[in-house]
Order: C-alpha cells, then sequence, then structure tokens
C-alpha cells in the first residue's frame, strides 16, 4: 500500500458498516453528528432494505481529510514518553529506606 492509499475494508474484511459501527470508527461520535455528516455528503451510504449501509472507504476518507485539515501529527512526531492526552505516567511508588521494626 503506497502511503496515499487508504484502507477500504476493515481488518474482518467488511467494506461496508452500520451506522453504530461507523460511529464508533469515527471515535464515538453522536448519532446526531453521523447523519450530519451523511446529510452533508461527507460520508457514502445506501439502504438495503430496511438497513442503512456506510462505505469503509468514505469513513478512511473522511478520517484523512479531517487529519490533513488539523495538521494532525504521526507517531513519529510525538516526542518520545508522551503519555498522550489526558493520560498520566505510571510512576515508581517511593521506595521506604527504613526497614519495618518487629
Amino acid at each position: 500500500m503506497t502511503p496515499l492509499e487508504l484502507p477500504t475494508m476493515l481488518p474482518d474484511g467488511s467494506v461496508v458498516v452500520r451506522p453504530d459501527r461507523a460511529r464508533v470508527l469515527l471515535g464515538d461520535i453522536t448519532q446526531r453528528s453521523l447523519y450530519e455528516l451523511l446529510n452533508a455528503g461527507e460520508l457514502e451510504s445506501y439502504i438495503d432494505g430496511k438497513k442503512r449501509l456506510i462505505t469503509v472507504r468514505s469513513i478512511m476518507r473522511y478520517i484523512s481529510r479531517k487529519f490533513v485539515a488539523t495538521g494532525g501529527t504521526t507517531l513519529a512526531d510525538i516526542p518520545r514518553g508522551h503519555a498522550g492526552p489526558g493520560r498520566r505516567r505510571k510512576t515508581p511508588a517511593p521506595s521506604s529506606s527504613t526497614s519495618p521494626t518487629t
């Protein structure tokens, strides 16, 4: 896969997903936000019977557009030892220099 190629399927082989799975893939967005993206033409979808299905390709393209537009970083750009937003590094427990007396 070249750097400009985006995956068109998930590791399980899915090329389309239901709205609930699309919401998770998009970072746990709300149902309202998902349908706003669909109505704005940001995501491709179709109805099969009573089910709405959203293409994985359109989800990946949307994520890629947002990534570029916001100046996203790659893992190589993150300083070593960075715990990430909202995460604290685990610090070792203070060592006791005194031994317990019995």
